[in-house]
């Protein structure tokens, strides 16, 4: 970087344009944006969280935006987001 004459952003990345090869790393659990969308409602879903803060298979009750799901889990409805949950296959 020091020989382009730029420093580092605060993530250490470097700008696309100085790179060689672009890697896309997805960090994330839960479904992808594409299953979400092929999410319906009656469907059922499974926690992704680690035990013991929530497990548990769950029933999808309403789909609110593009990322938000409500699920009927353990005796309650809750609101919760695509990272949180998986489909149940």
């Amino acid at each position: 970087m020091k020989a382009v004459g730029r420093t580092l952003n605060t993530h250490g990345d470097l700008p696309w344009w100085l790179g060689t090869e672009i890697m896309i790393y997805r960090g994330e659990d839960g479904m992808t944006f594409k299953q979400f969308q092929s999410v319906k409602l009656g469907d059922l879903v499974k926690s992704s969280l680690p035990y013991p803060k929530q497990t548990g298979i769950g029933i999808v009750v309403d789909k609110k935006g593009k990322n938000k799901l409500k699920v009927a889990m353990n005796g309650s409805t809750e609101w919760t987001t695509r990272n949180k949950v998986t489909l149940f296959t």
